[in-house]
């Protein structure tokens, strides 16, 4: 979708606050948080696109801000970095945190997969068959794809239960939950 239809369809959704997702994946990030968006009447997503051009927390924060100098952004709308804990050190991830204080309404945050994102999608298997062969499938490919039916609410508030109650234990799996209850407090 072009830049100028990107505008248009906002201006149309004016109804629909946005939460802006900057992801260092170029498509299992992409995927999952668009399959969300079908999940509310009041929030969607929007997927700042990842070209192929890097995945250090320093790319993936230009291409949020480059997108957010023309997107419009209501009161109401977030913008999220999401990124893996990876090897990064903190100084990386530093820049990232001085554009979050930058925003003093509170609307720029950071979500990061303690080790990679694929760890945020295996809390949504637990306990089920038909889910954990899908997971495995997509470990299995070359590139990796959201394989349809995966992403159900129910699956998605199990996930998000599991990681809030793995979030204080040291090395789990990151805050990738906070966008889901965001996305879901609307």
């Amino acid at each position: 979708m072009s830049r100028w239809d990107e505008l248009n369809k906002r201006s149309t959704c004016q109804s629909q606050r946005v939460i802006v997702i900057s992801a260092e994946g170029e498509s299992t990030e992409p995927e999952y948080f668009t399959r969300l968006t079908s999940m509310s009447k009041t929030t969607r997503f929007h997927i700042v696109e990842n070209p192929g051009d890097g995945s250090s927390p320093l790319a993936v924060l230009t291409r949020m801000k480059d997108y957010l100098k023309d997107a419009p952004f209501s009161e109401n709308d977030e913008a999220w970095i999401v990124i893996d804990r990876d090897d990064w050190k903190e100084e990386k991830i530093e820049n990232i945190r001085k554009w979050m204080q930058e925003n003093k309404e509170g609307k720029y945050h950071l979500a990061i997969s303690e080790r990679r994102f694929e760890d945020w999608l295996k809390l949504h298997v637990e306990g089920d068959n038909a889910a954990q062969e899908q997971y495995s499938n997509l470990l299995s490919g070359k590139k990796k794809h959201i394989p349809d039916g995966f992403v159900t609410k129910e699956r998605v508030l199990k996930a998000t239960r599991r990681a809030k109650k793995l979030y204080s234990t040291p090395k789990s799996v990151g805050n990738v939950f906070e966008i889901i209850e965001s996305f879901f407090r609307s």
